[in-house]
């Protein structure tokens, strides 16, 4: 235990050292720091704040979440202790409801809003709308484990670990003021490379961005240039690492989305999957060496990150590596899923530094903010369904008339109706897939999942 907790001193006191200058004095002294705190650590593995490439790792960073967190770190010293407050919160929450989600039998789908900044500096970096619909069915594939390659690119040795993180995420409906919207804001700009880690221009309108939306209400993504040599390709912030009005996604133009700018082989919208599992808390798999760990039981100790497509067994720290997980670095078309640890720990993040996105659900659905509460019980059967008809149920007075809508990963609606407690929906003309019904009666809703086979 006294290793332990002198373990987790050090670890937090180098987080502190990313704030200086990267000298050959200061990788001198992390490193003594981190080889002794590995050598103190006998058989017990921690949860590190500091990761590899913050140090010197840089010319081959893909993804610069820790690099940007350093960066606030080193302008704003009090956010160290609002990272250590909102892991600690997390920590407690995974170790009181850990057991009561995974023993869960039914699905709760929790609704993101989400805004799309587009910060572009000419015509091409203006991504499309069809891009952006793109990269949100992408999302709600891979968070709701039905993206297609689920069962070709994940080993069956990790297939029983995968989860259905339950998460929506739906372009906001309404803004912080309760007026309609589309969910995506477009901004011309005059600043090249807009989105560079180093400074927080793309969050400010008066420095060529934009503001952000109340960032402890909606998921900003922002989608621009970050690096015009090609190789950045985004970062986030994880909770507690960012100032007010600083707190988000950033994705550069041609890593987002499937269409348009994305540029293979990371076309196929896993750098947006990557950075928001970034958002939820969740870390890169790998660490220093075989002596640190990303705070998920399920996920193997490895070594050091993936590129390209690696072949199925690779093994470091004495097991395979998951090197497939969404939080590596390998192409898009060789990830592919998140673990039950992983929901977890997200959801331990939804409920706590980020409980105020999870309470404004309603920005996604056709009432103002704060309107709606998710609280109508409602059954699908059968589901997963045939290509024919389902009966959706809802427990209500007889004589409750509520509105039905049936929309796709996308948010396009596709099927409309009236239900009466129950009420037999022709899907004949829906193609095999996921769906979502949403349900609302009065100030109340309802909303789960239908899986066409």
């Amino acid at each position: 235990i006294i290793f332990k907790s002198l373990n987790r001193k050090i670890i937090l006191y180098a987080d502190k050292l990313e704030m200086m200058e990267n000298t050959k004095f200061f990788n001198l002294i992390l490193f003594i720091f981190l080889l002794f705190c590995a050598t103190t650590r006998a058989q017990n593995k921690h949860y590190h704040l500091l990761k590899d490439q913050d140090v010197n790792l840089q010319n081959k960073e893909q993804c610069r979440t820790y690099h940007k967190r350093a960066v606030n770190f080193q302008n704003h010293p009090a956010l160290i202790q609002n990272r250590k407050k909102a892991e600690d919160q997390s920590n407690q929450w995974i170790r009181e409801n850990e057991h009561r989600l995974i023993n869960r039998t039914t699905n709760a789908l929790i609704n993101i809003p989400t805004v799309i900044h587009v910060v572009y500096k000419n015509a091409t970096q203006n991504i499309s709308d069809a891009q952006i619909q793109s990269q949100l069915q992408v999302l709600n594939e891979d968070f709701s484990k039905t993206n297609a390659d689920f069962s070709t690119a994940v080993p069956a040795v990790f297939q029983s670990l995968g989860a259905d993180v339950e998460f929506n995420f739906c372009l906001a409906q309404f803004d912080p003021n309760g007026i309609a919207t589309t969910g995506i804001t477009r901004t011309s700009t005059t600043t090249g490379n807009i989105g560079d880690a180093n400074s927080s221009n793309i969050f400010h309108s008066a420095n060529g961005g934009t503001d952000s939306w109340d960032d402890t209400k909606y998921l900003n993504i922002y989608v621009c240039e970050i690096d015009s040599g090609g190789f950045l390709l985004g970062y986030a912030t994880q909770p507690g690492s960012a100032p007010s009005g600083e707190d988000g996604v950033v994705i550069d133009y041609k890593f987002f989305g499937t269409t348009g700018t994305a540029t293979a082989p990371l076309d196929k919208g896993r750098t947006a999957t990557h950075e928001v599992g970034h958002f939820f808390n969740l870390d890169h798999i790998w660490g220093f060496g075989c002596s640190s760990d990303d705070g998920v039981s399920d996920t193997p100790d490895q070594d050091a990150d993936y590129g390209g497509c690696p072949v199925h067994p690779q093994a470091s720290c004495g097991s395979n590596d998951m090197f497939m997980n969404f939080m590596d670095y390998v192409n898009d078309a060789c990830m592919a899923f998140f673990t039950i640890g992983q929901k977890t720990r997200m959801y331990a993040a939804l409920n706590g530094t980020r409980i105020g996105i999870k309470n404004n659900s309603s920005a996604c659905g056709t009432s103002p903010v704060n309107y709606v509460k998710n609280n109508l019980e409602l059954t699908i059967f059968p589901n997963p369904a045939d290509k024919n008809t389902v009966r959706i149920s809802i427990d209500v007075k007889s004589n409750s008339i509520a509105s039905l809508k049936i929309y796709d990963l996308r948010g396009q609606i596709l099927v409309k109706g009236r239900v009466d407690q129950f009420a037999d929906i022709d899907v004949s003309s829906l193609n095999a897939g996921v769906y979502f019904a949403e349900v609302m009666l009065d100030n109340k809703r309802g909303i789960r999942k239908i899986i066409i086979q």
